[in-house]
């Protein structure tokens, strides 16, 4: 697919003011109360769409004679989940009532035939949880360092050291967390060498290649091969790029695992080119910066894995902002011939205002 240089037909202004708001809506969770499979459980991300039927290429397939093929289907609205009924025979009911279109609210009763759906919403989804540490671990490692931290006379010495297959990353910060413990924790395999660093116990810095803060530790907690030094004192001076608690770093890292995958199975294959679409003007000054960044990554590099290798922003971020900006049509797949240049000022339909670009606009 190429996309012409000359709009087709007027041009329509996207408008995705909004996006920070849909980042941090609450995720859906459906479980399944009443029906002949009592017991299940379906989760519902923030730009994600689910289909409800009794056909093959829905999310949540209901087998039962009364449901249709594509019975309804639940998106988010802004920030808020709503379900709509596509023309069903026998309808969809939440709170015993017939509905066409409604929100969903935590507590809702969501009914499609005989299956009956309990309905809740949660910030951070109640089925994951930050592995806890072995006790007989955490003693271990906290004598090895009160022993060694002793004996050092050296100015910056390996406290610990070992072997990612023996304790993962997230319950060695979890031990230096518990022990208050200020220094540098090297993380490295034969492809990659990146590092946190601790203050009293808290991570105030991540690094990993050319990436820094959230997007390097969010990246060092998906590790699972590899070696580990612990090093003390801390490298000087301290960088701040993590102004977050190590709890809360470690579950929005787990999400990040969690939902990764599920954002990239609905963006375009990893070969294929994003480009702008010359029919749709945006205004860059009322887009989030990060928005903006995502965007001049785009004009540059053109595929999913590329455009997450050149901006420092988390993953599971660029995928939301990527996927928001396909349903808004401000990106299509495939090729452009019109200049993608975002630095130069406006190129036909894309009215780009660079020099206005908010430095107040909060970020998602």
């Amino acid at each position: 697919m190429t996309q012409s240089s000359e709009p087709d037909g007027p041009t329509r202004i996207a408008r995705v003011e909004h996006l920070s708001v849909l980042q941090k809506s609450d995720r859906l969770i459906m479980t399944q109360v009443n029906g002949s499979n009592r017991g299940r459980e379906f989760r519902v991300l923030s730009l994600q769409e689910a289909l409800i039927g009794r056909g093959e290429n829905v999310q949540i397939q209901l087998d039962e004679p009364g449901v249709s093929r594509f019975h309804a289907k639940i998106s988010y609205a802004r920030s808020e989940p709503t379900i709509e009924d596509l023309g069903s025979t026998n309808g969809v009911f939440v709170n015993r009532k017939r509905i066409s279109h409604s929100r969903l609210m935590d507590g809702d009763t969501l009914q499609i035939c005989s299956s009956e759906f309990k309905v809740q919403l949660v910030q951070n989804d109640s089925n994951l949880k930050v592995s806890a540490v072995d006790p007989q671990h955490m003693d271990k490692l906290t004598n090895k360092l009160r022993t060694v931290s002793r004996e050092s006379d050296q100015p910056r010495k390996s406290l610990l050291n070992g072997t990612l297959a023996s304790i993962n990353l997230a319950s060695l910060l979890q031990i230096l967390h518990i022990n208050g413990t200020s220094g540098t924790l090297v993380v490295k395999n034969p492809t990659i060498e990146g590092e946190v660093v601790m203050e009293a116990g808290q991570a105030v810095h991540a690094r990993l290649g050319p990436f820094e803060g959230k997007k390097a530790f969010f990246r060092l907690m998906a590790i699972v091969e590899g070696d580990f030094d612990f090093f003390s004192p801390s490298r000087k001076p301290i960088p701040t790029s993590l102004t977050q608690s190590l709890q809360e770093l470690l579950m929005e890292a787990l999400v990040e695992q969690d939902e990764i995958p599920v954002y990239l199975a609905d963006l375009p294959p990893a070969g294929e080119s994003l480009c702008m679409n010359t029919q749709v003007a945006v205004f860059l000054h009322k887009f989030p910066s990060s928005v903006f960044e995502v965007l001049r990554a785009v004009s540059k590099f053109r595929t999913v894995p590329e455009i997450m290798e050149h901006v420092n922003i988390p993953d599971l971020q660029v995928c939301r902002i990527l996927l928001l900006l396909l349903r808004e049509q401000v990106l299509v797949p495939g090729e452009s011939e019109a200049p993608q240049d975002l630095q130069t000022g406006e190129h036909l339909a894309c009215k780009i205002d660079t020099l206005r670009l908010a430095d107040g606009v909060e970020d998602v």
